[in-house]
Parts: structure tokens; C-alpha cells; sequence
């Protein structure tokens, strides 16, 4: 069976373990080492006539780590984990969630830049018709929302690399962003 990595919770703004997982250990040590490495937790156990016994009441299944304040869900992981497989799924799948909330934080203020620049495009003619939004939103994210002459992220505008009065078209490949200073100094060139 193939072993399933589920991030399931974060911690608490307080770095505790929500109640759900109340039936889990989580020490101040641990909680310390989790923002570097995946720590495993483990059950609290119930002591009946000094004999402890694991308490079963609870529905969490599998084993639980915490890393970087997220809490993730093991199943089916194997008995004996020499390699350390277990730890370094749990690495992954919380890094990778992270990176891809940065990545969407990003292309969010991209959309912002790009909404604010919309508002103020009033260049086109009657006659041209308009770059479809699909590639303008491409060329303004492959070009990162700044002039590529200069890095500029100011006053900006799509340019056509062969213009349309010379056969260009409005594809991603003849379309680049140019601040307004370097689309009229290019424009006095052709």
C-alpha cells in the first residue's frame, strides 16, 4: 500500500495542537524542532494500575508530524522507515504547499499591477483591434509587469516588436512591455 501524506491542520496562533488532536504529545522541545525538521508525535497513553495503555478512543488514523506549524497526516507508512521516507514526505508536502502559496502571492500582486495598468491603457485606436486579455495577462507575467529595456514598472505599454502597420500581429511572441520612454524612443527608430 502506498503511503498518503495529508497536511491536515496548523497549529494554533499560540503554536499548540488544536483539540481535535488532544489525544497527541506535543512538548515545547518539539515544538522548538519543528520549525526545522518534521517532528513525529505520539500518543498519550492512559495509566490504569501502573500498567499504560494506549488510548484507541480517538478517530485519528495514521501517525501525525508537525513541521513548519503545519500539522500532516501519515497512513500507511511503512513499519520499518530506515530510510527516513516518512520525514522527508512530510518535508516535501509542506514545502511544496508553501512555495505554491508564494507563487500565488506573487501572481496576486501581478493581477493588482496589471488591473492598475488596464485602467489607464487607453492607447488603441478605433482601427487596431485590441490584444485579447489572455495574452496581455501572458506577456505582462512572462515579462514579470516591467519594461524589458529597462525594469521599469512604470507607465507601461504593450509594444509590437514588428508593428502591425508591417505585417506584426497581436501573438505573445511580436508583443513585449516597454515603459513609456523606451516604446517612443523605439518608435522614432522604425
Amino acid at each position: 500500500m502506498k503511503m498518503k501524506i495529508e497536511i491536515v491542520d496548523e497549529l494554533t496562533a499560540d503554536d499548540c495542537l488544536p483539540k481535535e488532536f488532544s489525544e497527541f504529545e506535543f512538548s515545547p522541545d518539539q515544538n522548538a524542532r519543528q520549525v526545522n525538521e518534521p517532528v513525529q508525535l505520539t500518543r498519550k497513553s492512559q495509566g490504569i494500575g501502573g500498567i499504560i495503555i494506549p488510548d484507541t478512543s480517538r478517530v485519528t488514523r495514521g501517525d501525525l508530524w508537525v513541521y513548519r506549524h503545519r500539522i500532516v497526516q501519515v497512513t500507511d507508512a511503512p513499519a520499518r522507515d530506515r530510510d527516513g521516507l516518512a520525514m522527508t514526505e512530510v518535508q516535501h508536502a509542506v514545502l511544496k504547499q508553501q512555495k505554491a502559496f508564494e507563487k500565488m502571492k506573487g501572481e496576486i500582486e501581478l493581477f493588482k499591477e496589471f488591473e492598475k495598468f488596464k485602467k489607464f491603457d487607453g492607447t488603441s485606436s478605433a482601427q487596431r483591434e485590441p490584444i485579447p486579455e489572455d495574452v496581455r495577462m501572458f506577456v505582462w507575467r512572462r515579462d514579470g509587469g516591467r519594461c524589458v529595456k529597462c525594469g521599469s514598472n512604470k507607465n507601461l505599454e504593450f509594444d509590437h516588436v514588428i508593428p502591425l502597420a508591417e505585417g506584426g500581429s497581436n501573438s505573445e511572441r511580436n508583443l513585449q512591455l516597454l515603459c513609456e520612454t523606451h516604446n517612443r524612443q523605439k518608435g522614432k527608430t522604425i
